[in-house]
């Protein structure tokens, strides 16, 4: 079932982000399929067939061998978390440019972006970027997103703050910036 949905959603998104060479599934089941994933997920309606894929193949490891892989409920958590922040990040993204004064009038924007369009972190982007931009303001909602980010990167792969920032400062290290 999990094997079907993916191939199903990954035939559906595959010509929407195929920049053009294949034409975009406009109707039928793979159009119905895009549209919906899109005003869902906006961007992030890629990473669904991947994550579909990867979940078939893992219970089909676990059906033929018992292999001992465990998935820790914390991970479980960390990953979802870290999704629904790269769609805020996302459409944080995809709305940095809008000259809207104030939240209520940028309401409208975010959700024509998000339904309308398509594009951005869709609705749940939409949702938790337009939340927190009205609760906290403009810095108060980068604080908040790169809080998220860092808690999501220690739930995903269990790991400290302090590993955190040494993997970085590794990272930084071998592109050749100092840190």
């Amino acid at each position: 079932m999990v094997v079907a949905f993916s191939l199903v959603a990954f035939f559906a998104v595959i010509p929407s982000m195929s920049f053009g060479l294949l034409p975009p599934p406009n109707g039928g089941l793979t159009g119905t399929l895009d549209t919906l994933l899109s005003q869902l997920f906006g961007w992030g309606k890629i990473v669904l067939p991947l994550a579909g894929f990867a979940l078939g193949a893992w219970l089909m490891v676990q059906s033929f061998a018992a292999t001992g892989i465990e998935l820790d409920y914390f991970r479980i958590v960390g990953m979802l978390s870290l999704f629904v922040c790269g769609l805020s990040w996302i459409h944080m993204f995809e709305l940095m440019d809008d000259p809207a004064p104030t939240v209520e009038a940028f309401r409208p924007i975010s959700y024509a972006v998000a339904i309308d369009d398509g594009q951005g972190g869709g609705w749940f982007g939409h949702t938790f970027y337009v939340f927190l931009l009205s609760q906290l303001g403009d810095y108060g909602t980068l604080s908040v997103l790169v809080a998220w980010l860092v808690v999501g990167l220690m739930l995903t792969f269990d790991v400290s703050v302090v590993e955190l920032g040494r993997y970085l400062v590794s990272s930084f290290t071998l592109v050749g910036l100092s840190v």
